[in-house]
């Protein structure tokens, strides 16, 4: 457990829970710091504040007693929130400036993992939403109309599978789409995907979903087809790779600079009064910059192991399309039991190499926000 949160759970030994008067104090200096910033024109957040209130009480030692509140003067309090303020706003104080990078560094990481979840949940929903209109226009087919609707249906799912909005579609990439799904769902399968049960149906259509991606994959592959698809997999290598640089460099570069400081404290050490400059804040100095390379560091080591993950799936996807050159060669039919699994397999790679994209891009802003700190 941390000083903050031994701090926090003062009110009784043994208590493993922030004791709620401790929390509820904490938001309420911390919205009277936000306030008085604001006041001067900063915007804080209120997560660094109230982290630098936590950290300014527990440097008052038993001076400040947040299960009481209350009892505190409005002057006393006035004087608190004020001094708090006073360092969230203050810029070139490095220990202040390596609480704010430490918080900022969790923050973002925090945000930007949700952001991503929030994505891929809000995808899920609407491929669900669409799977569930294909089995409703799939089921008890009698008239023309109902056939064009589940088409109409199941297309839908392809775009959405595809990543193409509905607004954005062209007419050679709709063509393209409507051409491969007719190869991969025929008018004289209706009768049978009719019979299936509803979920059966939901798995038939992922299926085909997945085939009509990996078949626009090799078509693309092969020049003759897969328009707007990006190539991810050189995308997703590249910006992995500039990446994983540029946080190596600067981390080399933060780490030299703290070897400097570490020098002259180390000459301060053995020949005490030599260096003009305080003490504490050469070591203070130091403790910045070892932070901020031990959090570059971790985004690196994160940044590598993505570049060894997605390498691997470019080699993997490169593999599966060397083996459905050679199974499709020049012959103007494969059995779709050979050929299917290897499309459904360059679907699920592509997507996992735009997964991988997306990390690249959560550590690209978290990278973005320790630089600020430099």
């Amino acid at each position: 457990m941390s000083e903050a949160e031994k701090k926090e759970t003062k009110s009784g030994e043994g208590d493993n829970h922030p004791n709620p008067k401790v929390i509820s104090a904490i938001k309420k200096i911390a919205a009277g710091v936000v306030a008085e910033c604001e006041s001067q024109g900063e915007h804080p957040s209120e997560v660094i504040c109230s982290f630098l209130v936590r950290a300014h009480i527990l440097s008052q030692g038993d001076n400040v007693d947040l299960t009481n509140i209350e009892a505190m003067k409005e002057k006393e309090l006035s004087m608190l929130t004020h001094e708090i303020a006073e360092k969230v706003l203050s810029t070139g104080v490095p220990e202040i400036e390596t609480m704010k990078l430490q918080v900022r560094f969790e923050t973002q990481y925090a945000l930007s993992m949700e952001d991503i979840r929030k994505r891929a949940h809000a995808t899920r929903l609407k491929k669900n939403d669409l799977l569930d209109r294909v089995v409703e226009a799939g089921t008890n087919l009698k008239s023309n109309s109902q056939v064009e609707s589940l088409y109409r249906s199941i297309f839908k799912l392809l775009l959405q599978s595809c990543g193409i909005p509905e607004a954005a579609l062209q007419r050679k990439i709709e063509r393209e789409l409507a051409g491969v799904l007719e190869t991969v769902f025929p008018q004289s399968q209706l009768v049978s995907f009719d019979k299936l049960s509803s979920k059966a149906k939901r798995d038939h259509a992922e299926q085909m979903a997945d085939v009509v991606m990996g078949i626009r994959l090799f078509n693309r592959e092969l020049g003759e087809g897969g328009l707007g698809i990006e190539d991810v997999p050189h995308l997703a290598l590249e910006e992995a790779k500039v990446l994983s640089k540029r946080m190596e460099e600067s981390s080399r570069d933060i780490d030299r600079k703290a070897e400097k400081y570490d020098k002259v404290l180390n000459f301060e050490h053995m020949i005490p009064g030599s260096i003009a400059s305080s003490v504490d804040m050469l070591q203070n100095e130091l403790a910045h910059n070892r932070q901020i390379v031990l959090l570059l560091n971790q985004l690196l080591h994160d940044s590598l192991q993505g570049v060894d993950s997605i390498w691997k799936l470019h080699q993997k996807f490169r593999s599966i399309l060397q083996q459905l050159r050679s199974l499709v060669g020049g012959k103007s039919a494969v059995p779709k039991e050979t050929v299917y699994p290897h499309f459904i397999q360059l679907s699920n790679i592509w997507m996992a190499m735009e997964k991988e994209r997306e990390y690249t891009e959560l550590r690209r802003k978290v990278y973005a926000e320790v630089e600020v700190y430099k």
